[in-house]
């Protein structure tokens, strides 16, 4: 009755309790949690849930000892791991898993390529529903996987995401072709570099989502779809489930940039005990992102833009363009400076971004984490076989590797 275990602040995910001595003769027990909500036991695993206290009852025969078990709130980032998929060493994506006391949300669903993974870890960290999931923007490598998430029972009740305008991006943007495959010409047409292509990905991916949300036969699992585009920029949300609040810039959807999705990435701040996170998706635009990170002023963390790779708003020192940013400039230590943070994550690995410097023929020094100041302290998502996770639980920020 005195025996306590106070505070779940182990890295393990599972507590087991053990039977002492070890040649008792009988180690047939019974286990059982006063609480199922706060912290379940199996066969004398106990395993978290959320904040709360809970008795634990081992029964060996008539015979019973408790443990009085005290949880904390637990509040983590998951930055899923895409692991080195099909015997490829270049899959990269998103998909970052926000866990607040028992409740989980998340940002970008990680690339078509390994569904499997990103829902079997769902799955192992017990996630049956989802406050929201936000997506970023339309490429494949963050806006893949709502199908096999929903189709593993795993309900999502907001899905947030910019609008598209189909019909209309499709009538001014795409070319248009008459039967003999002749272009006919289109008002604000562009052609080079496969514009149409990307668009079109762009805008069939959206459809996917609002028709697996709102027709398909897995629509009873998802709530409510939140168009953002009509948010101000900073504004701030909060959430009934979800201890952190989070404030969101660039929501509306620039047409202008239809070029590449990456521009139109939508950047999050995470806040939660005092530690601040700012997740910036695949940003491109260095001049709207040094404008963000004026705004933000001091992260804790920064997760770089696109995976820490190439063609990302940390990279370029010299772009020139009358889609985006008429000033041409890809600097990026005013970024930096205002932000300040004491760590960085990469959603890829050291092995994946060498070979892709390699493939591309990338200068040294002209890669994202190329830009991160010397000395700094830079943690890899793909390094890991399940996740790395951030855990701002307590004053002083956390990493674990899964």
């Amino acid at each position: 009755g005195k025996n306590e275990y106070v505070g779940y602040t182990l890295e393990e995910e599972e507590v087991k309790l053990t039977i002492s001595p070890e040649n008792a003769t009988n180690k047939n027990v019974t286990w059982e949690s006063s609480d199922n909500n706060v912290v379940s036991v199996t066969n004398g695993v106990l395993q978290y849930k959320k904040a709360g206290t809970a008795t634990i009852t081992a029964t060996v025969d008539e015979v019973k000892a408790s443990v009085k078990v005290i949880v904390k709130s637990r509040e983590r980032i998951h930055f899923i791991s895409h692991g080195e998929a099909n015997g490829s060493d270049h899959i990269t994506g998103d998909a970052i898993l926000l866990e607040s006391n028992g409740s989980f949300a998340m940002i970008d669903l990680g690339n078509t390529e390994v569904s499997k993974r990103i829902v079997d870890y769902l799955k192992a960290n017990n996630v049956t529903a989802l406050d929201f999931v936000l997506f970023t923007h339309m490429d494949s490598d963050h806006a893949g996987n709502l199908q096999p998430v929903l189709a593993a029972g795993i309900r999502v009740k907001n899905i947030w995401m910019k609008n598209y305008d189909v019909e209309g991006y499709r009538t001014n943007y795409v070319e248009k072709l008459n039967n003999e495959g002749i272009d006919l010409g289109a008002g604000k047409q562009v052609k080079e570099n496969n514009d149409h292509y990307h668009l079109n990905s762009a805008l069939a991916r959206y459809r996917r989502i609002r028709y697996l949300s709102e027709y398909s036969s897995l629509k009873d699992l998802v709530d409510n779809i939140k168009i953002i585009s009509s948010a101000a920029d900073g504004t701030v949300y909060t959430f009934k489930n979800l201890k952190f609040t989070m404030t969101l810039y660039n929501n509306t959807r620039n047409v202008n940039a239809i070029y590449s999705e990456n521009y139109n990435s939508i950047s999050s701040l995470i806040e939660v005990n005092g530690h601040r996170v700012l997740l910036t998706g695949d940003d491109f635009d260095t001049k709207k992102f040094n404008t963000t990170a004026q705004k933000v002023g001091k992260v804790d963390v920064l997760k770089l833009a696109h995976h820490g790779s190439r063609a990302c708003s940390l990279l370029q020192k010299k772009y020139k363009t009358d889609k985006v940013n008429d000033n041409g400039t890809m600097v990026t230590s005013t970024a930096i400076n205002s932000l300040k943070p004491n760590y960085y994550v990469v959603t890829s690995s050291k092995n994946k971004i060498t070979n892709i410097r390699t493939e591309y023929k990338v200068a040294d020094g002209n890669m994202c984490v190329d830009k991160v100041p010397k000395n700094s302290d830079v943690r890899y998502a793909d390094e890991t076989n399940g996740a790395l996770i951030l855990d701002l639980s307590e004053a002083n920020i956390r990493f674990i590797t899964r």
